[in-house]
């Protein structure tokens, strides 16, 4: 019988853009907005601010969530000042983006001292007409007129999508992240050719001179916003395989969503699923990316990929009142 053609897969976009971001907020800023990236004292480093995001936009708790994030920066002059970056990944049209992107913009200023906000909306949408730049509250009485207006920078993806030859060029790592995005938006109906693109960006990303850690990072990204369906998964898997050989390369990466699709397969094939066991990891796995989405590290997803099921079982009945994602793994 003939095979049937793959099917379409969820694209989770907002877990594994804030993965991104958090973990290549200073490549975001020098490919995205090089003027301010220059002015930052990235010697000081950099704070993710999620938790404190939350408190200032309560709403953020009650499932109706957009994937917003805040960064605190130090600024090159001669200060100790800082700035507050609140960053918005937003994929679809959303005609309340702007009020969203002012409302969120001055509870932060009020919150911290009147501490100056750079907002930036990033968009992952299709639509390169739509780029909602800027809030106006008109004058009642001379609508002609606005009393009030309020700009954000706007980062669209899709402008890329002509320049996608520049940046499999370029050897940074936020040209990497867009290609891998671009590439989701145009396979959608083509999951075989999402496989070929896949595989030829994660050549790219070895051929880029990055620290392991670097490495291990950007392939997790690639590898769970690029998924794929379980027909095509043994295949991926060869092929990586034959690049880690073909390159003398350590593949060593401590967490890979992929890898446990793969030996779901590959048991089911050899006649050694462990059903319960998967699917208590799985569910796990899950639940705790969607509880703990600022905490989870690789290394928790790695021991939930590793431990017996007796041990699972015991993670998954923590989690019920699990306060923080340590206690979960709490002895």
């Amino acid at each position: 019988m003939p095979k049937k053609p793959s099917k379409h897969v969820v694209i989770e976009l907002d877990s594994p853009w804030k993965y991104a971001m958090r973990h290549f907020f200073r490549s975001f800023m020098e490919f995205c907005l090089p003027e301010w990236a220059a002015s930052i004292d990235w010697a000081q480093g950099y704070e993710t601010l999620d938790k404190e995001l939350q408190k200032i936009i309560p709403e953020s708790e009650t499932g109706k969530r957009f994937s917003d994030m805040l960064f605190k920066v130090w600024l090159k002059n001669g200060e100790e000042k800082w700035i507050l970056i609140h960053l918005e990944i937003q994929g679809q049209n959303d005609k309340e983006l702007a009020q969203r992107m002012f409302i969120y913009n001055y509870r932060t200023y009020d919150q911290y001292q009147q501490q100056p906000v750079v907002s930036i909306a990033l968009l992952l949408d299709a639509d390169p007409k739509w780029r909602p730049d800027y809030f106006r509250l008109q004058n009642p009485l001379e609508k002609e007129k606005s009393f009030l207006e309020f700009r954000y920078h706007v980062i669209k993806l899709i402008d890329y999508a002509t320049r996608k030859e520049e940046l499999q060029k370029r050897n940074d790592l936020f040209s990497k992240v867009i290609l891998a995005q671009l590439i989701v938006m145009e396979t959608k109906k083509n999951l075989p050719l999402r496989v070929q693109h896949k595989i030829s960006l994660i050549k790219q990303l070895l051929k880029l001179g990055l620290t392991n850690h670097q490495t291990r990072e950007l392939y997790q990204f690639i590898d769970w916003l690029m998924t794929i369906p379980e027909d095509l998964m043994l295949t991926y898997k060869e092929k990586v395989n034959e690049i880690a050989e073909d390159m003398m390369e350590e593949w060593d990466i401590p967490y890979v969503p992929s890898s446990v699709k793969i030996a779901r397969i590959e048991g089911r094939q050899e006649g050694r699923q462990e059903g319960r066991q998967e699917g208590i990891r799985l569910l796990l796995d899950r639940q705790i990316r969607r509880r703990f989405p600022h905490t989870v590290t690789a290394q928790h997803l790695y021991l939930i990929n590793d431990a017996n099921v007796e041990t699972l079982a015991r993670w998954a009945e923590k989690l019920i009142d699990a306060k923080k994602v340590e206690e979960v793994f709490a002895a």
